[in-house]
């Protein structure tokens, strides 16, 4: 009998994150020949399924007794086929053993994490096309190409099913664009607070993610985090959040032994009709969302203002998909580098001017419109001692916005970009890259 038994090797649609361009594939086992070709030796090479071109040649494995180990640096590409064989040595016109591995990946993993609109929650009509670059490990725990939903079967730990998400739109335009790969480690559930996220407040979510990622190979490239409607039902977990994002963060880093690992976050979308839920704390939660990004070192956010929702919190197909690729257009400039950073229009200061005018001015660079709607629907809104204090002109000049508003302002007041659960006026954007404002609430 001519055999190679593999006790260590990947399996048909396995992924690897690369390291530097490549990944370091391991095929280990035993292997059985014949008496009369005592020759005879295990080899195995890589080959491009896309094209048929050998990538890497017959490598003869390491041997010692019945023992045999090879390993190989695969590049970063998708649907690699490893071809294994046993010959005679140094003679390959006749194969006494065939084997294959199919459709191996080199490229980035990231975790996806958070609640219902990072599981993917988006109804509507859509064309589930299966990307040969886009991979996923399932609740099943073994890699495949990846569809909606990412998430079918339940495990243990019960991260949830889905419908429609962002991510496979983010991922196919990270891929066309790069030519890199991208897996997934789905994680999200819908419905939880950030404790559940946080190994400090009970976490059981955090380390099922842990034992998840271990399983899918140990090493990720990065996560992408969109949670927090769950955390802005009370002031008190809203106010709470900033710092147990950032403790989280920190726990996600030196968990998985990568100090810089980014953090890609949506910020909150627009909320209809939920009971419970008031204006305060949504707004004080999108603020907290935009100071982490703002302060806490590779923690990257975009705005998911003008996404269609299928309900009264969930992103549709077509939301998702918008709001999928503003990601990838950050993704491809913060971790690629491929292009220079999009600008997504954040607040720098607000100041008073006189008794009723206020400035408000975004980052250097950003060209603010507010496209043809008249005078009176931007939304800026304006709380002081008094209460609401709305404004009857705003001017728009390069980054800043001027408003007058009217009455004179009466003592302490804030200024809010996009007031409350669902802000229905005109949202300012960046005339360049088309992107709407973060969310703020801004002491002036």
């Amino acid at each position: 009998m001519f055999k190679v038994e593999l006790t260590t090797a990947p399996s048909d649609f396995s992924f690897y994150q690369q390291e530097k361009g490549y990944a370091d594939v391991e095929l280990k086992g035993k292997f059985y020949i014949e008496d009369y070709e005592p020759t005879a030796l295990p080899y195995a090479k890589v080959v491009d399924e896309k094209s048929g071109v050998t990538v890497i040649g017959w490598t003869p494995f390491k041997t010692e007794g019945d023992n045999c180990n090879v390993t190989f640096k695969i590049p970063a590409g998708y649907s690699y086929t490893i071809h294994i064989c046993i010959f005679r040595k140094d003679w390959f016109a006749y194969r006494f053993y065939e084997d294959y591995i199919h459709h191996i990946g080199v490229g980035d993993i990231f975790i996806i994490a958070g609640q219902s609109n990072a599981q993917g929650n988006g109804f509507g009509e859509y064309e589930n096309l299966i990307h040969n670059g886009i991979y996923n490990f399932k609740n099943c725990e073994k890699w495949a190409l990846a569809d909606h939903p990412l998430n079918w079967l339940d495990r243990g730990i019960k991260f949830g099913q889905g419908i429609y998400g962002p991510h496979i739109q983010t991922a196919k335009d990270l891929v066309n664009q790069t030519g890199i790969p991208v897996g997934f480690v789905s994680c999200a559930v819908g419905g939880v607070p950030i404790k559940r996220w946080n190994k400090h407040l009970g976490g059981d979510l955090y380390e099922g993610m842990l034992s998840y990622v271990k399983k899918a190979g140990g090493k990720v490239a990065g996560v992408i985090w969109y949670q927090g409607c769950d955390d802005a039902l009370k002031e008190e977990t809203a106010k709470a959040y900033y710092d147990n994002f950032a403790q989280m963060v920190q726990d996600f880093r030196e968990d998985l032994g990568i100090t810089d690992l980014p953090f890609f976050t949506y910020q909150l979308n627009t909320l209809h009709n939920n009971d419970g839920y008031s204006d305060g704390p949504f707004s004080l939660m999108r603020e907290q969302q935009r100071r982490a990004a703002q302060d806490l070192k590779n923690v990257y956010i975009v705005p998911t203002f003008g996404a269609a929702k299928s309900d009264n919190a969930h992103n549709s197909v077509e939301g998702c998909n918008l709001i999928g690729r503003r990601m990838a257009r950050l993704i491809m400039s913060v971790y690629y580098k491929k292009y220079e950073m999009p600008l997504i229009p954040n607040v720098e200061k607000v100041t008073k001017s006189g008794k009723n005018k206020i400035k408000v001015q975004f980052q250097k660079g950003v060209i603010l419109t507010a496209g043809e709607l008249p005078s009176g629907t931007v939304e800026i809104t304006v709380f002081d001692q008094k209460g609401i204090n709305n404004y009857k002109e705003y001017k728009l000049y390069k980054n800043t916005i001027t408003l007058t508003m009217e009455r004179p302002i009466e003592g302490e007041a804030t200024v809010h970009g996009c007031y409350g659960k669902a802000p229905s006026g005109l949202i300012l954007r960046d005339f360049s890259y088309n992107m709407p404002i973060l969310g703020f609430s801004k002491k002036l």
